[in-house]
């Protein structure tokens, strides 16, 4: 597979039954715009959270052991038909987190691997080791997927210091290797913990929570030497165009990843050399279910921007999944968030940001929802003719294609949507079934938002086009 222009991917984590309805997983279902489902842990949980018995059956389930018992999980997860229709309607690329693999002996946490094997769709690297499920999607020269494990590896090997090691010595040798061999346009490093540093400073007086000086030690926080051994790779040896997909914490995060945070400008995002993007998790309780809401939610979201000027945007206490757009001069992240409590078909977009080729580094502006027609999409759809505007997001240039069933006179005009200015109008000449172009060069105009409105004498339609350097 040579040329690819782009690739979406749906990224979740995090996907308790019991703590409520799977209205993200519908929505996933019904988007005809996503080309892999990347679910990075903690697909089935083995337990009922006290505080989260959203939907819990009679009698309640008990936190599963055997074999069989790991089978029956799976088997109950698959009656929802919000996750049976995500599955039907896209392929999936799944790695596991501590919830699927659990168990208080080997022989246990061995059922539990075999039984999500049996029941979730991954291709292994090595059948003979059924235990090793990292590896690698390609996308032709756009872009290399790596998904790699850093639940089950952890802690058996030593690092030259003397650090235990959160991936494992065979493990780094394959992510090391593959990285340096992709020739892809971009990276996606997909894994199950947060990544980017996590300090919690100045949250003590507010609510009891973090791990000590940090929030989780468990993720990489208290791996930071196999951490900084991945950044320096990646650094030293000037492999940029790499983001990193996280799961596990319930809550979401675009972060700039710097080796140095003492030097890393937050201003301009100087110092960062890849970027990280952890949408929240489809139904597990985060902040709000820990009844931090409110006043005392903004004061924790502003303590936590205070002390991690990296965290380019956070969110505390929604539930969905994350759009990664990958393109060949951008990726952009959209965070996109659903109700939990009750079934639905409620769900909005809440941000957006962009990462250019190049950059390795989030932009600091949010962008509009990048895939939606400003103008709604009933007038899209009765518009008549039919319209494509790339690339979008564009960089120096981007091209208007209109095709249609009839003659008629088209302008095209680029308009400013913060001050309304029309800054530029051009004309076609249509005529039944051929298709005619336009191009805009948008060298001239500042970066951000724009629109492209297309009229006719009787339509008028006015597509987002993202500007971006």
């Amino acid at each position: 597979m040579g040329g690819v222009s782009q690739v979406r991917l749906a990224v979740m984590s995090c996907s308790s039954i019991f703590s409520g309805y799977f209205n993200a997983y519908r929505r996933i279902g019904e988007r005809d715009d996503i080309d892999l489902v990347v679910h990075l842990g903690d697909y089935i949980y083995d337990f009922v959270d006290a505080d989260e018995q959203v939907r819990v059956p009679t009698p309640a389930p008990i936190d599963p052991q055997a074999l069989s018992e790991w089978r029956e999980r799976h088997a109950y997860y698959l009656l929802d038909p919000d996750l049976r229709l995500a599955r039907q309607m896209h392929p999936w690329a799944v790695i596991w987190d501590n919830h699927e693999t659990d168990g208080d002996s080997p022989q246990h946490e061995a059922d539990a691997k075999q039984a999500f094997l049996e029941y979730v769709p991954i291709r292994l690297q090595n059948p003979a080791r059924p235990e090793l499920i990292y590896r690698r999607l390609a996308y032709g020269d756009l872009l290399d997927i790596l998904l790699f494990d850093v639940t089950t590896l952890r802690n058996r090997d030593t690092l030259p210091g003397g650090e235990f090691s959160m991936m494992g010595d065979s493990q780094w040798t394959w992510l090391s290797q593959e990285i340096d061999n992709s020739t892809a346009r971009w990276r996606v490093l997909g894994q199950e913990r947060m990544f980017a540093r996590f300090s919690t400073a100045g949250l003590g007086s507010l609510i009891n929570f973090g791990d000590g000086p940090v929030a989780d030690s468990g993720a990489w926080d208290g791996f930071n030497a196999e951490r900084l051994r991945l950044l320096n790779h990646l650094d030293q040896n000037g492999i940029d165009n790499n983001v990193i997909l996280s799961g596990d914490i319930h809550t979401s995060f675009a972060n700039d990843v710097p080796i140095d945070y003492g030097s890393y400008d937050a201003g301009s995002g100087t110092g960062s050399v890849a970027v990280e993007f952890l949408p929240a998790s489809i139904t597990r309780g985060n902040f709000d279910e820990a009844g931090i809401t409110g006043f005392l939610a903004q004061l924790v979201a502003g303590a936590i921007s205070a002390a991690n000027s990296h965290m380019i945007y956070s969110e505390l206490t929604s539930h969905g999944y994350g759009i990664l757009d990958v393109r060949q001069d951008t990726v952009t992240a959209e965070f996109w968030y659903s109700p939990i409590l009750q079934v639905s078909a409620n769900e909005s977009f809440a941000a957006g940001y962009q990462c250019v080729a190049g950059n390795n580094h989030w932009e600091r502006s949010a962008i509009a929802n990048p895939t939606v027609a400003i103008s709604d999409a009933q007038a899209l759809a009765a518009f008549p003719f039919k319209i494509a505007l790339y690339p979008n997001p564009a960089v120096e240039s981007c091209t208007i294609q209109l095709v249609g069933q009839q003659h008629a006179e088209v302008k095209l005009v680029l308009v400013d949507l913060v001050t309304g200015a029309e800054l530029e109008t051009q004309t076609l000449q249509m005529s039944p079934n051929q298709p005619m172009e336009a191009h805009w060069d948008l060298e001239k105009y500042a970066a951000g938002n724009y629109g492209m409105q297309v009229r006719t004498v009787d339509a008028s339609v006015t597509l987002h086009l993202l500007h971006v350097r």
